[in-house]
């Protein structure tokens, strides 16, 4: 990667995770409620039978709802564990049967991993920033976009953000992944 671009990506982080950081407790949390409704009333959520969602930080869109609807509706519940430099999923039974992992991310306390690709209906996805072409911007070390580009076209790629994390466009590589959608406490954006 060129040096000036990965200059940009690393001011880009550094910004929307101080951005995210200063939305108040408060405002997060309802935020993110409003994003878990959207995304309740979403037939593609609703259909989805095996869902792959993110362990939320607490800084981020929580997620800890929708995977409890996800398990109450009786969908199978997949996650992420960070195991050396990729990600597998792991199923999850219950929110109860969790800890913090490598990068202080929470997963399964005993995570049975899947070491062999699972067919997903709908994955929903983290980001610090988002574009509104659909592209995110993670961490840097390319564990969502390794996992992700295992599934592009054959799953729902979805991201959740509030809406101070979407920029018009952020600096590609060709690795990046393209979501298929992104919503925010404003709505779906626009590809």
């Amino acid at each position: 990667m060129p040096d000036s671009r990965r200059l940009e990506k690393e001011k880009l982080r550094k910004l929307f995770l101080s951005i995210r950081k200063e939305i108040p407790a408060v405002i997060r949390c309802s935020k993110s409620a409003v994003i878990t409704r959207q995304l309740f009333l979403f037939d593609s959520f609703t259909a989805a039978k095996r869902i792959f969602c993110y362990l939320s930080l607490p800084d981020e869109v929580q997620t800890d709802k929708i995977i409890d609807e996800a398990l109450k509706k009786g969908k199978k519940v997949f996650v992420p564990v960070i195991t050396g430099n990729q990600i597998l999923p792991a199923q999850l039974k219950n929110l109860r049967e969790v800890e913090r992992g490598p990068l202080g991310i929470r997963q399964p306390v005993c995570p049975h991993l899947q070491t062999n690709r699972i067919s997903f209906d709908l994955i929903i996805t983290p980001g610090i920033v988002f574009d509104r072409q659909l592209f995110r911007l993670g961490f840097g070390k390319g564990y969502f976009d390794r996992f992700l580009s295992d599934y592009k076209g054959k799953t729902l790629l979805v991201g959740i953000a509030f809406k101070e994390q979407v920029i018009n466009r952020l600096p590609i590589e060709p690795w990046d992944v393209q979501l298929d959608k992104v919503l925010t406490d404003e709505g779906w954006l626009k590809g």
